[in-house]
């Protein structure tokens, strides 16, 4: 969960490198979550199974830190509007 407003996610493609993706949450009866999601960056070192991934806000700057099991870690600035 991501502020209380979306689902963040990495996703994983084949051919692709793995990329982090915005899922907004549609409240309402029943709370939906975005189909597609909106990516927010793609990731330089990867993602494995195992693989954790923290979101971390300080002050107005918002960071994703993903921790890999072979000791990698890589860490984005989020853009937040």
């Amino acid at each position: 969960m991501f502020l209380d407003h979306s689902l963040l996610t990495i996703e994983k493609e084949v051919m692709r490198r793995a990329r982090v993706k915005e899922h907004l949450i549609w409240y309402g009866p029943d709370h939906t979550l975005e189909k597609e999601g909106e990516e927010v960056c793609k990731l330089t070192t990867g993602s494995k199974d195992g693989s954790i991934m923290r979101v971390v806000k300080i002050g107005q700057d918002v960071f994703i830190v993903i921790a890999n099991l072979d000791g990698i870690l890589e860490i984005v600035i989020m853009q937040t509007a």
